[in-house]
């Protein structure tokens, strides 16, 4: 089974890669071995995860939060 929301945030190959089957310790070893061997897939996917999280940044989260409740207040 795989891991609560991971999936929601990692596109596999682009920002991270996920590894198949919860406790399936091959599958994690081989995506390992795949960044380790691969400099150049490190850093694309790490620039990649960087510019993901970017919607989670506090500033995109307090004006979520701010536009939810002005739109309950009005309500």
């Amino acid at each position: 089974e795989d891991c609560a929301g991971v999936s929601d945030l990692i596109r596999h190959g682009y920002n991270g890669l996920l590894a198949l089957g919860n406790g399936n310790s091959e599958s994690l070893q081989y995506a390992l071995l795949s960044l380790m061997n691969d400099a150049e897939k490190r850093r694309e996917m790490g620039w990649n995860a960087k510019n993901s999280v970017a919607q989670y940044e506090p500033s995109a989260i307090y004006t979520l939060w701010e536009n939810l409740l002005k739109e309950t207040a009005r309500a």
